[in-house]
């Protein structure tokens, strides 16, 4: 995930689970980790502000090239189902009065999904 506006800009942002601490987000600019906010606990609110959910032109294009035949049907049904790409944005505004905006891919939504509201 990467941080594209507010105090952190341009950082990367990881999430890290143990089970001694909990879930927690890293807030990493460069090497080193600059801040870091366990979700139960620090965050005010974790609000979606856009979530989309595409097929690329490519994808369609192999998906309609393998319905011609009844095999390749086989295949393009669930290439269709399981193969969208997904991006979002999340507005984070922590208890310490932070705010920044969180950008992700599919891979991210897995691990944030349960924490936004």
């Amino acid at each position: 995930m990467k941080v594209i506006d507010g105090n952190f800009k341009g950082s990367q942002a990881v999430i890290i689970t143990s089970r001694a601490h909990g879930a927690v987000l890293e807030i990493r600019a460069r090497l080193l980790t600059e801040r870091g906010f366990k979700l139960m606990d620090d965050m005010r609110s974790m609000q979606l502000i856009e979530k989309t959910e595409s097929h690329s032109f490519f994808n369609y294009l192999i998906m309609l090239v393998l319905a011609i035949t009844i095999v390749g049907l086989i295949v393009a049904i669930p290439l269709y189902l399981f193969g969208k790409e997904l991006q979002f944005k999340i507005k984070v505004r922590t208890k310490s009065g932070e705010e920044f905006t969180i950008q992700g891919d599919k891979k991210d939504w897995k691990q944030i999904q349960s924490y936004v509201s």
